[in-house]
């Protein structure tokens, strides 16, 4: 069967071993049963839905539905708008294709290979997005899970929502709030500019690098091991730099909304740099025992005093850190953390549950 240039078939129904083929020029709007629908470059399908076929696109397919056992299959030149994928419904789009303003239900799948490209796309919780090496997404908000191999720019993780940034996959302008909002960064993957709001969280693994994140109050992001959290900026979120994590050359800013906590776990070996620290800001050192003979001492870097290192102590673990501006010894205060460890604050710790604030539980770790 065929639809030529200039003819529109509506209310069609292809069936099991049946092949429509809509030319340039034509269009098409009806249900696939089992059957094949071929959008021709230059051709229209609007408003099909797709229960357990499969329609191929060179040309626009719009309004698409995809119920379980469809699929709607965008190739070279071919464009989707509009789709909807629901449990069990596949979107792929190939090299050359594009999709945009597709929402994958709970349960579909959609896939973009190659050189594809997609464009506001809404991931709902139990839906999944592949994003493969070469392909690109962006604007994407993201309720379910997207997995990144490709290139990613303006997504926006929302409560319950993962961002997983694998090999090669690599993440601009990332946000990331609500309760359970995810970003996870892999071996070999990379994400840059991010922002995380209350209830959001990064964890960086090993090979993994996140450069020149934001970390609003209520927000967390972890260096593990092997992982670089470089040029973070602390603006009452958590920082934690696990044993073997890294903050990389830029040094971890607090900003100036204050309140906020850098973790070092293993702070005897920590070799970053520490700028903007202030009340109501927190240095918690897990590794230095809290008792009598924690000690605590400054000593100015330079001659214009704008940098120094401070050392404490428990008389059998150092850590010396390395601090970006004018500091006063009699200032820096400590105070057991809770955990075994010691938290300097300076000026004087207004509260210890004041620090103990800011912190989240890493599902993702034990």
């Amino acid at each position: 069967m065929q639809v030529g240039s200039g003819y529109a078939l509506s209310s069609y129904t292809v069936s099991s071993g049946i092949t429509l083929d809509v030319l340039s020029g034509g269009s098409a709007s009806g249900t696939i049963d089992l059957g094949t629908v071929l959008v021709e470059a230059g051709a229209t399908a609007s408003g099909t839905s797709i229960a357990g076929g499969v329609e191929i696109v060179h040309g626009l397919a719009s309004g698409t539905a995809i119920s379980s056992g469809g699929m709607l299959d965008v190739l070279s030149g071919g464009t989707a708008r509009a789709t909807t994928i629901s449990a069990g419904g596949t979107l792929v789009v190939s090299a050359g294709g594009a999709e945009s303003g597709s929402i994958v239900g709970s349960g579909g799948y959609e896939q973009l290979t190659g050189a594809a490209a997609a464009s506001g796309t809404t991931v709902s919780r139990f839906g999944l997005q592949y994003v493969g090496t070469g392909a690109s997404v962006s604007g994407a908000i993201i309720g379910g899970t997207q997995l990144l191999a490709g290139a990613a720019t303006g997504d926006a993780v929302i409560a319950g929502g993962s961002l997983i940034v694998q090999l090669n996959g690599v993440a601009s302008g990332v946000q990331a709030s609500g309760g359970g909002a995810t970003v996870l960064v892999e071996n070999g993957g990379t994400v840059s500019g991010m922002t995380l709001g209350n209830g959001g969280l990064a964890d960086v693994f090993a090979g993994g690098t996140a450069v020149a994140t934001t970390l609003n109050s209520g927000s967390v992001a972890i260096a593990g091991a092997g992982g670089i959290a470089s040029a973070t900026t602390i603006s009452g979120g958590k920082l934690e730099v696990a044993t073997g994590g890294s903050t990389g050359s830029g040094a971890v800013t607090f900003g100036t909304s204050g309140g906020g906590m850098l973790q070092l776990d293993d702070s005897q070996h920590f070799g970053g740099m520490v700028a903007g620290f202030g009340q109501p800001d927190f240095l918690d050192l897990r590794d230095i025992a809290f008792g009598s003979n924690t000690t605590v001492s400054y000593t100015s870097g330079n001659v214009g005093n704008t940098s120094g290192t401070l050392t404490v102590s428990d008389g059998v673990h150092t850590a010396n850190i390395t601090l970006l501006g004018q500091y006063v010894v009699g200032n820096f205060t400590k105070a057991s953390d809770g955990h075994g460890g010691t938290l300097i604050g300076d000026p004087p710790v207004v509260a210890q549950t004041d620090a103990q604030s800011v912190g989240l539980v890493n599902p993702h770790r034990a």
